[in-house]
């Protein structure tokens, strides 16, 4: 065994130059000191909290409010010592409100005595302002959401307690109200223009909430401290939002009206024609079908008196298609061969698919024959190494990141070799990151991804390969993820960032159409070589005797099943959130779904089945407490590997899936 040192020794320094008060919210898991003391805790078998304890640290949940810090927070939210009634501190935070009334109960005290003990005055008795009948109504009935209700208050949503909801009178007489003339004005005008709300500087605000299943609307009034929810219309606004068929447009149109509403503000100080791409075009053609309009008309309606066109840039000159063919024409000066990781390549491929030709017809259209000959591909893929590749000699360097990686690595699969087996028979060797020479500047791989296809190609594969009923359905194991997932990264965005850029709304729902099989050609090599390594380190395990060794295999696993779902959760619906890291990756979990402190020792055959890559889930930390603890937790995967379900029946679905099945 090593020597061994203290915890006190090693930690207490270091602990009291960064908690010098000695309170703890919360240890940061990504931090060295963390690890280090971690690491030591798990060698010598010590529980870390205890070992702090020893010293004097006071460990706390993070999002603890101390009670040596209630005044402060106080001030900040009543900064001249008044408080409007006890209530008025839950309007302003739920979880300051929760912990006074803890410390008041460890006191023995009232929350008067408790507040005024702080110095502070209550000035006046709160009485509740708000018609929960109304606010049924809306939640039950109307496109309604308490979070944005609360916001327009400027409350805390736990204010509009589902109890209190919940039990208020749908007979109340309280939902009999009238619109103000000047207001029924003022709605007609939204109605015309399809906004939802409406504020001017003598503090009025007005908020129109469209009925689920009926073409009807009600209409929420704020004026000053005025409150009124109207639902009985009078036959003018009935007539105008027939006329305008103002509910004819649901929450997935909403979102195309505000994408408009943006593009014609960007052109707003422009004098001549506006000329949309075909990302922007979209939304205009989306809605003004919807509402049986011309576009102009409904630039009109919104208030935007500007002529637009759209141009498809999509279009190629037929001569530049056969300079194009010419670059790949074989020896015989007839042959064209094109190879599967040049840009040029894929125009060509992609113009043959807009008029619904394989490669070869389109080829041969142009008088040339097609070939994929297996010789000349490779001929290719050696040329292009030499150009852009060659570190010293026959030593190579291809990042990971670079297409041209994943399609030799495509190409080596399917030759039954791996990337540094498919080199060596081309006559390369290949190099790691670590061995680069520190002089080398390693090919800018960037470059061509800009290249590597244009914005109208992506959203010609998106519109007829992806979108389903106006939505983006895209499959994270096809290759086409991982193209747009990379362009993504050139324009600074997330995929579903840029699909939003372009005009689209990304669903997480497989649509019933969709084939499920995927084509082993259709899954993006990138994913191919991390699942053949994630294997191959599960392999290394259930071979190793050593229990380290198989802790460090098991490490190596976990590492790569965060490459392989880019640091996202598997149950998540969006790419968007997350824990950003100060190394540009999401903060990401690994789960056990049978847990592994259910084996024995290492060295038990029966503990390989609960550290196999097939037991483990890519899980953010609200999803990983989720299957811990909701309802019970115990979450299993269920036959067909496509949820998880617990004892009792709770279901998440998996949306995210590349090794499980």
């Amino acid at each position: 065994m090593k020597n061994y040192k203290s915890f006190k020794s090693l930690f207490e320094q270091s602990l009291e130059t960064e908690y010098p008060d000695k309170i703890i919210k919360s240890l940061n898991p990504e931090s060295e000191l963390f690890r280090r003391i971690k690491t030591y805790c798990g060698y010598y078998d010590l529980d870390y909290k205890t070992e702090l304890k020893k010293l004097g640290f006071q460990l706390y949940r993070k999002g603890t409010i101390l009670e040596s810090e209630i005044p402060t927070l106080l001030y900040e939210h009543f900064p001249k010592g008044n408080i409007d009634g006890l209530e008025s501190i839950k309007e302003h935070s739920s979880s300051l409100n929760n912990y006074i009334n803890k410390y008041c109960k460890e006191r023995g005290i009232t929350k008067k005595e408790y507040i005024r003990l702080l110095g502070f005055k209550i000035t006046k008795v709160y009485k509740p302002k708000y018609n929960f009948v109304a606010i049924k109504e809306l939640r039950d009935n109307y496109d309604f959401s308490l979070a944005n209700h609360a916001l327009i208050f400027g409350v805390s949503r736990q204010l509009f307690e589902k109890k209190k909801i919940d039990n208020a009178s749908s007979n109340s007489k309280l939902l009999v109200e009238v619109l103000k003339k000047d207001h029924e004005k003022i709605v007609c005008e939204m109605l015309k223009s399809y906004n939802e709300t409406y504020t001017d500087d003598n503090g009025l605000y007005l908020q129109i909430y469209k009925h689920n299943t009926e073409s009807k609307i009600a209409i929420l009034v704020k004026e000053q401290e005025s409150v009124h929810y109207v639902f009985n219309l009078s036959e003018k606004i009935e007539r105008e939002i027939k006329r305008h068929k103002y509910c004819a447009l649901n929450k997935k149109d909403d979102y195309h009206l505000n994408q408009i509403r943006i593009i014609m503000n960007k052109y707003r100080q422009e004098n001549s024609k506006v000329i949309l791409e075909s990302g922007e075009y979209r939304h205009f053609r989306l809605i003004s079908e919807k509402l049986g309009l011309t576009i102009d008309g409904l630039l009109n309606k919104l208030g935007f008196y500007k002529k637009v066109e759209f141009k498809d840039k999509r279009n190629k000159d037929e001569t530049e298609i056969i300079e194009t063919l010419r670059k790949f024409l074989l020896d015989d000066g007839i042959t064209v061969s094109l190879p599967s990781y040049d840009n040029s390549a894929q125009s060509i491929r992609q113009f043959a698919s807009r008029r619904n030709m394989s490669t070869e017809e389109f080829v041969k259209s142009y008088n040339f024959q097609y070939s994929r000959g297996v010789r000349e591909i490779q001929h290719s893929i050696i040329e292009e190494i030499k150009e852009k590749y060659i570190v010293k000699g026959n030593a190579v360097y291809i990042s990971s990141y670079d297409r041209f990686y994943s399609n030799i690595v495509a190409r080596a699969n399917k030759q039954g070799q791996t990337l540094d087996q498919f080199l060596y028979s081309l006559g390369f060797e290949r190099l790691s990151l670590e061995q680069l020479p520190k002089d080398y500047k390693p090919y800018d791989w960037i470059q061509d991804i800009k290249e590597f296809d244009s914005t109208y190609d992506f959203i010609n594969e998106i519109n007829s390969k992806y979108l389903y009923d106006g939505e983006v359905y895209l499959p994270s194991r096809h290759y086409f993820y991982d193209k747009l997932f990379y362009y993504s990264l050139t324009q600074n965005n997330t995929i579903n960032k840029q699909l939003e850029e372009w005009g689209f709304i990304r669903t997480y729902k497989r649509p019933k159409e969709f084939m499920l099989d995927v084509e082993e050609s259709d899954i993006s090599p990138i994913k191919l070589k991390l699942i053949n390594d994630i294997k191959g380190i599960q392999k290394d395990i259930e071979i190793k005797s050593s229990s380290r060794d198989i802790v460090n295999r098991s490490n190596q696993l976990i590492k790569k099943l965060k490459e392989l779902y880019n640091y996202n959760c598997q149950i998540c619906e969006s790419d968007n959130d997350g824990i950003l890291m100060e190394n540009g990756h999401k903060y990401i979990e690994v789960h056990h779904i049978n847990p592994i402190h259910n084996a024995k020792a290492h060295e038990n055959e029966e503990d390989l089945e609960f550290d196999n890559y097939r037991n483990l889930i890519c899980l953010c930390p609200f999803h990983h407490k989720y299957v811990h603890y909701h309802m019970g937790g115990d979450y299993k995967l269920s036959e067909d590997k496509k949820e998880l379900i617990n004892p009792k029946r709770e279901k998440l679905l998996i949306v995210t899936d590349f090794h499980l099945y």
